[in-house]
């Protein structure tokens, strides 16, 4: 009983003075899980789709060490995590008010890959999105990002 009455007395304390700013989850675009017609593989949730859009979660997030790690080794060469996390707070506004995500089509050749898309804001703008991507030790890393508000 004594357990209970503690666990209510914490739930109340949060509620009462929890008083952080939660950052609503954007919609994440799952349909590049699947494919069309026969499918008898499971799904890749490693795909050059997914990984970009966990990219630019952990940017809206403010995660930046991981979205620094997503890159590859030639986008990391160009700027180190000092220098990366000051040019995207600069442009922290593309990538906070999120509400969903949208990438419906990548295509890949070999050890790259396209993905193409939008973002889509709380007020009802849009960014388009094109990147690259490129596979290194087996993992898709962000090569590019093109990111133009509409």
């Amino acid at each position: 009983m004594a357990v209970i009455a503690f666990a209510a007395a914490v739930g109340i304390y949060k509620l009462a003075y929890d008083t952080r700013d939660a950052i609503p989850e954007p919609d994440v675009d799952l349909s590049t899980l699947f494919s069309t017609g026969t499918f008898k593989a499971l799904p890749d949730v490693r795909n050059p789709a997914i990984v970009l859009q966990e990219h630019l979660e952990h940017l809206r997030s403010r995660r930046y060490e991981a979205a620094y790690r997503d890159q590859s080794k030639n986008l990391g060469a160009l700027a180190p995590l000092e220098e990366f996390t000051d040019n995207v707070r600069k442009n922290e506004p593309l990538f906070r008010e999120v509400a969903a995500y949208s990438f419906p089509v990548y295509t890949v050749d070999g050890d790259s890959a396209a993905v193409s898309g939008t973002i889509s804001y709380e007020d009802g703008n849009k960014s388009r999105v094109d990147a690259t991507l490129v596979r290194e030790s087996g993992k898709w890393k962000v090569a590019g990002i093109t990111l133009i508000y509409q």
